[in-house]
């Protein structure tokens, strides 16, 4: 089990750590809910070290990738990112992306935590030696996100010879002789940034944020805040079966582009293979929280499928879910229940885009 570089001060500040895709990380500081309200109304930061890092760069960088993920590299100017997808030959999703362009042939590029070795597995048995490098960097980093309405005025307390780059995109620095990565992904829905540097410098920034007013959070109200922005989550939400049509992810999909599994893609989604797609969900009453293969009913009682991801919202009360139906089913405003701890609980399609 891998830990946190972050973990000495998680467990100084008396945080519950507990078992993260394949890591060891903070699950909880304090209270779910107040560390939810902290992303929201004011600055909430996360460790978020387990995710996957992976450096790329040679002369013909840009082709290769171009080949391996499904947006367009080309439009991935210098500084700056793009969101993507990294398909099977079948057309399945093995893990969605972040793509950052360093420099000219230099390539920074994130992945799921839970994927990692899969995605460098998969991306180095298709490697063109002598044409592009490839280096996992998971463990040499340590990252962490800041989020909320008052993380610009953090990160100015903590670096005020700096600004926060654009959306969606990347600082490659030295800041008083320490080497930082900033970027700002977005990847809840909210204002941040996320801060990359050496394993070993991890404590200290995470200390910095904190005593500029960052209020330390885990990872509970962290899948909270994915799944009430309806962040689809590779590893969670999709698997190597599921294409990008069936996950509301062919946004991330360019056209007229050859890349690995596109053909197939494209294939399964002319063929009626869409019949099955990712719906929001949002139970209508209170209940304990939707967890992961709890039965999807329609009003007949009859099975229609299953919950991928699921949590109790801190906005809400009430539980939010994702799951797969069939294509008529998964419409805004169908009811469904969910087969909770052996109760129904009743349940709507949420009218919110999946993203």
């Amino acid at each position: 089990m891998k830990e946190s570089p972050i973990n000495p001060y998680h467990r100084q500040q008396g945080a519950t750590l507990s078992y993260e895709e394949g890591w060891h990380m903070p699950s909880m500081y304090t209270d779910i809910l107040r560390e939810h309200r902290a992303a929201r109304a004011a600055c909430g930061i996360f460790d978020i070290s387990h995710v996957g890092k992976f450096s790329v760069w040679g002369e013909g960088a840009s082709q290769w990738l171009e080949r391996m993920l499904s947006n367009r590299v080309a439009h991935c100017r210098e500084g700056y990112g793009q969101h993507t997808l990294m398909l099977n030959e079948e057309g399945g999703i093995i893990d969605r992306l972040t793509l950052f362009c360093d420099e000219e042939g230099v390539y920074w590029l994130l992945g799921s935590a839970a994927l990692v070795q899969e995605d460098y597995d998969w991306l180095s048995a298709h490697l063109v030696y002598g044409h592009a490098e490839l280096s996992n960097e998971t463990e040499k980093w340590s990252a962490i996100a800041v989020y909320g309405p008052e993380s610009n005025a953090v990160f100015q307390r903590v670096l005020p010879d700096l600004t926060l780059p654009p959306d969606m995109s990347m600082r490659h620095t030295l800041y008083h002789g320490k080497e930082l990565r900033i970027t700002t992904c977005g990847q809840e829905g909210d204002e941040g940034f996320e801060l990359f540097c050496p394993a070993y410098h991890g404590i200290h920034w995470f200390e910095s944020f904190v005593r500029a007013g960052a209020i330390p959070c885990g990872m509970a109200a962290r899948e909270c805040l994915r799944l009430e922005r309806r962040k689809v989550s590779a590893g969670r939400d999709t698997n190597c079966k599921i294409t990008p049509h069936q996950a509301h992810l062919e946004h991330l999909c360019a056209t007229n582009k050859n890349y690995v599994g596109a053909a197939a893609m494209y294939q399964k989604a002319g063929g009626g293979f869409r019949k099955k797609r990712l719906a929001p969900l949002e139970c209508t009453e209170a209940s304990p929280p939707p967890r992961h293969g709890c039965t999807v009913r329609d009003m007949r009682g009859q099975s229609v499928g299953s919950i991928t991801s699921g949590c109790i919202s801190p906005e809400t009360g009430l539980g939010v879910a994702f799951a797969y139906l069939n294509a008529g089913m998964a419409l805004p405003g169908t009811p469904l229940s969910i087969l909770i701890n052996g109760h129904p609980v009743r349940a709507v399609v949420s009218n919110l885009g999946l993203s």
